[in-house]
């Protein structure tokens, strides 16, 4: 690792900032920990490996400074997502703020344009089972819902994510239950991301999460943290 001199700074500008994700990036120094992140990316990118990394270092030492870098650098390809999700400071309602963060970062608009493409790609009954062994049968017929051509089922289903619909509206979408538990959360997201890292069929789709700031889990009150790490 270089020395704050050795690449012209007088002191670590981290430690007083946090970079902003519309700014230029410039990596200066650490060049193996860059290349060791690198060398994940380029994995995910050309096998199926599914990867847990840890980036860990001190306050101010450039953990976010990485992921807004190597987010901007890999942004080009349509196949490849990548979601950033910061660790909520409110333990009580941290799977909600997670759910919706992710819903944010992707939009609404390509989810649906996502579930359309695989809908148009994968025959529609093997579409449902790849969904309902990953998130049930009726969250999975609710995810392909997303991609209806139907602009009043999608406005429906637009507000089926981010709160709830009537019972009435439930019943004209077909579906038998909403997005209310923990549980829930976990299984619609997993069949959602699934959407967005699906192979076969012609496709094959990437997906990369990043998850900053996990050090605030440690300020939660027991029941809040063991409910977030059994859901992540």
């Amino acid at each position: 690792m270089k020395t704050l001199s050795e690449i012209n700074l007088s002191n670590n500008p981290f430690s007083e900032m946090t970079p902003s994700r519309d700014q230029n990036f410039f990596w200066a120094g650490m060049k193996g920990v860059k290349s060791r992140i690198a060398d994940c990316y380029n994995d995910a990118l050309n096998n199926n490996n599914k990867q847990l990394i840890l980036n860990w270092g001190p306050y101010g030492g450039g953990k976010t400074f990485s992921s807004y870098y190597f987010l901007a650098e890999y942004n080009s390809d349509p196949n490849f997502t990548q979601i950033y999700v910061r660790s909520p400071k409110d333990g009580s309602k941290a799977t909600r703020e997670i759910f919706n963060t992710i819903i944010d970062e992707l939009t609404f608009d390509k989810i649906s344009e996502k579930v359309k493409e695989l809908l148009v790609s994968v025959d529609n009954a093997e579409f449902l089972r790849y969904l309902s062994g990953k998130s049930g049968v009726e969250f999975a017929k609710a995810i392909m819902l997303i991609g209806s051509d139907d602009s009043n089922i999608t406005t429906l289903m637009n507000r089926f994510l981010y709160s709830s619909v009537t019972a009435t509206e439930l019943k004209t979408l077909g579906l038998a239950k909403q997005i209310k538990t923990d549980g829930d959360l976990a299984k619609f997201l997993t069949g959602l991301l699934s959407c967005f890292s699906y192979f076969g069929n012609g496709l094959d789709f990437k997906l990369c999460l990043w998850f900053d700031e996990m050090e605030d889990l440690i300020y939660y009150p027991t029941k809040h943290y063991h409910a977030l790490s059994l859901f992540l």
